[in-house]
């Protein structure tokens, strides 16, 4: 039920992750969450993103939704195939109620 969400780009640049799609989770104003708790609290499908975002990976900051954009600030650069992997399946499957196995 629902349906994947499509990644059309990430990019990398310095120590942010950025990572365009083919929805839009926020309006033209973006949200910034700086931890898991942070994002638990909102009520917004980009609140959502950022929670399941930190889950997938605990080394992120920082995570900023806008519109169809989420900018994920690390530690430090980083060009590791497995991070990106990770997240390009909680962004996939976010509106997925019943995600692949």
């Amino acid at each position: 039920m629902g349906q994947s969400i499509v990644i059309q780009s990430i990019e990398m640049v310095d120590d942010s992750i950025i990572v365009t799609m083919n929805r839009s989770l926020t309006s033209q104003v973006g949200e910034g969450y700086d931890s898991r708790a942070d994002a638990d609290s909102g009520g917004s499908f980009g609140a959502l993103l950022a929670a399941r975002l930190f889950e997938a990976d605990d080394s992120i900051e920082r995570v900023y939704v806008a519109s169809n954009t989420a900018v994920l600030k690390l530690p430090s650069a980083t060009d590791d195939a497995s991070l990106t992997s990770s997240l390009s399946t909680a962004i996939e499957n976010l509106l997925l109620f019943y995600p692949a196995v």
